[in-house]
Parts: C-alpha cells; structure tokens; sequence
C-alpha cells in the first residue's frame, strides 16, 4: 500500500523568505511584483523557488513556471 510523503520543512534562507513574503502581500494588495532568483550551480534556488511557488499558490495567486 502507498502512502503518501511527508512535506519537507524549509530551512534557512530567512532573509530570502521575507522578501519573498513581502512580494506576495504587496501583490495581494494589487501592486505588480516580480522575483528574480539568481545564483551560483547547487546553491538551492531551485528549492527556494519551489517554496516561493508553494507560498504564492497558497495565497491564492494562479502561478506560471517556464524554465
């Protein structure tokens, strides 16, 4: 029988989350905002754009990834 996985829990990256966080409620409030990821090979930005994906999906918001 399956079962299904555990969520993993984000950790660190407190600075960036805030940022991330404040884009979001800025663009609840109907301002248009855009969030630019950049970073060397294996740093995590592919995990920190899951979350910030997670996070404005959560809000409400309908989100578009290309790659």
């Amino acid at each position: 029988m399956a079962t299904a996985a555990a969520p993993v829990r984000f950790i660190g990256r407190q600075r960036e989350l805030a940022t991330i966080d404040a884009a979001i409620k800025d663009a609840l409030s109907g301002n248009l905002r855009v969030v630019f990821v950049s970073g060397e090979a294996g740093v995590g930005k592919s995990r920190l754009v899951a979350e910030a994906v997670d996070r404005a999906r959560r809000s409400g918001f309908t989100v578009l990834v290309g790659g």
